[in-house]
């Protein structure tokens, strides 16, 4: 028995401890806390698992990248659509005015003349053709939509990562709010308890009968409950206010939150990390789009190097072409139908698609070792959350068979201080005031050790890729590619 206990012998009346006593643990209830379902009104009820979808589709970070992986999916439409033909369609109007001397002398058998007046010639003509490179702009057009796919796979993966980091942060604020709320009862219980002994210390403080310092020991234990209560009640409420937000509804309440459940989780406890493993390379989709990527850029090897320029072109023309000269006017009308084509061959092709075939090597190379580095870092991370979720079940099974040795413990200290309090070691209200308050304590690492267990699962499957659902956009034929 310490100093403290020691104080308490005489200090309390043994009806009213007993009385105090006894409502404190009724206030306990059974072994665990009211129910969160039960509640006096008629109210919005949402579980963790549609919280999680939730906040997939309306997350802004997601939606954002969403957003980005249609833009990339419409300018690959875009260069997709393109055929490489042009319709040229052009018209030109060219003047011309000056003098004109024309001399002819008699050789040929023509007879002489000299003349000279005003010029004036005017010639109008329309063109309509099509024309078409025919080597490189194919070519080019592949090498666009494979840089454009890869960058919509770069973007598929920060869209996935960015729905799997919502998921898991929404997921663990449903498990802030629904433990908060039996963590708070528990406090609450507790700084009740401290308050009482409080009082009691203080009464007797002024009769001369407890010492100042069993005074400011509880004062320090009230202390620091109270600050306890206190941030865990802000925690709470900032994350009821994170799901708030989520369901766009202000009246939700912690009475609302569904019992957070996860199905085969007692199977992730038994199961070996290195098939957790292959689980995770099989479903995992921004891996999946780290692989398209890889497969995507190996196959654009047949656009990296460079052709030569091979255009052909056809097209028709109209012209009319007016002479007016020394009151003699000549007008001309005509159609042409023109085949154009042109070859151009840089003479450093050679040495530039050498170049070009070595970049694409190398980005081949660090495109799968960048795959690998992923595996190697998820393959720890996953390793590590194994364990963490084994500890934290392990824990849970020792939290709970110490809550409940405590209860017992508690029930025969009561029933021995009621029926038999000469059998009691020490004084009986000391005694009960003890095991009650091992009861709350054991209580309130029961319910720490519930929310860890399930904050480590949520942190496992996300890890394996079972957390978040598809983002919008994206189709789970898309997500197995």
């Amino acid at each position: 028995m310490t100093r403290r206990d020691a104080v308490l012998l005489n200090m309390i009346p043994r009806g009213l401890s007993l009385l105090r006593l006894s409502l404190l643990v009724g206030f306990l209830g059974s072994e665990f806390p009211p129910a969160h379902g039960q509640t006096q009104f008629a109210q919005r009820v949402v579980d963790l698992e549609s919280t999680i979808k939730r906040v997939v589709e309306t997350d802004p970070t997601v939606l954002r990248h969403d957003a980005e992986y249609l833009v990339d999916e419409a300018r690959i439409g875009e260069i997709r659509a393109s055929d490489g033909w042009e319709l040229e369609l052009r018209g030109d109007k060219e003047v011309v005015q000056g003098d004109r001397s024309n001399v002819r002398d008699s050789s040929r058998g023509r007879d002489p003349r000299a003349i000279r007046g005003e010029l004036e010639e005017e010639e109008q003509s329309l063109r309509i053709g099509l024309a078409r490179e025919f080597l490189q702009s194919p070519r080019k057009q592949r090498a666009d939509v494979v840089t454009e796919r890869l960058k919509q796979l770069d973007r598929t993966e920060s869209l996935l990562l960015a729905a799997n980091r919502a998921a898991l942060t929404a997921g663990l604020a449903y498990l802030d709010v629904y433990y908060g709320k039996d963590l708070s009862a528990m406090l609450q219980a507790q700084v009740a308890f401290e308050e009482e002994t409080l009082r009691v210390l203080n009464t007797r403080l002024e009769l001369y009968e407890a010492l100042r310092l069993d005074v400011l020991t509880t004062e320090v234990s009230l202390s620091s409950l109270r600050k306890r209560l206190a941030d865990e009640e802000m925690k709470d409420l900032r994350k009821l206010q994170m799901l708030r937000e989520i369901w766009r509804d202000p009246t939700l309440t912690a009475e609302s939150l569904s019992p957070p459940e996860v199905v085969d989780a007692s199977a992730l406890e038994l199961s070996g990390p290195e098939s957790l493993l292959e689980e995770a390379w099989s479903r995992r989709p921004d891996l999946a789009a780290n692989r398209a990527a890889l497969s995507t850029l190996q196959m654009g090897a047949s656009t990296v190097e460079k052709l030569p320029e091979f255009e052909l072109g056809v097209a028709g023309r109209f012209r009319e072409h007016d002479r007016d000269f020394a009151d003699s006017l000549r007008e001309d009308s005509t159609f042409d139908v023109l085949m154009e084509f042109s070859l151009k061959i840089p003479l450093s092709l050679r040495r530039e698609n050498a170049f070009r075939r070595q970049q694409h090597g190398l980005n081949v190379k660090s495109r799968g070792l960048e795959i690998e580095s992923r595996r190697r870092f998820i393959a720890i991370n996953i390793r590590q959350a194994h364990e963490d979720y084994k500890a934290a079940c392990s824990e849970l099974r020792i939290r709970d068979l110490t809550t409940k040795r405590f209860l017992e413990a508690e029930r025969i200290t009561r029933l021995t201080v009621e029926t038999m309090p000469e059998m009691v070691v020490g004084n009986p209200d000391v005694e009960m005031r003890k095991a009650t308050n091992a009861v709350l304590e054991a209580r309130a690492d029961l319910v720490r050790a519930r929310r860890l267990r399930m904050e480590t699962l949520l942190t496992l499957l996300a890890e394996l890729g079972r957390l978040a659902p598809a983002a919008p956009t994206l189709t789970p034929a898309f997500r197995t590619n």
